[in-house]
């Protein structure tokens, strides 16, 4: 298993999916942790299957599990909100 990034960190997708062949997997699947389409989602695309990988699974998008964590997330910085004093 590894990990890549979709901007400017390293490794990109397109390294660390060279690095895993290269180490011997019989085969790379790149699963996305990204919300929606776009230019990340593509970039890691099509970097990914150039690469070598044999899948680029979709993005997360729309999906009851992402709304719960989103609104949980929500919750709770909500209840810890700083109260502003004024100047």
């Amino acid at each position: 298993m590894g990990v890549a990034y979709a901007s400017a960190a390293e490794p990109s997708a397109e390294r660390e999916v060279r690095r895993l062949l290269a180490a011997g997997a019989p085969r790379v699947a790149v699963a996305p942790y990204l919300l929606a389409p776009g230019h990340f989602a593509d970039r890691t695309r099509d970097a990914s299957l150039a690469a070598g990988a044999a899948v680029v699974a979709e993005v997360l998008g729309a999906s009851p599990e992402v709304a719960a964590v989103l609104a949980e997330r929500h919750d709770e910085a909500v209840r810890h909100r700083p109260v502003s004093v004024p100047a």
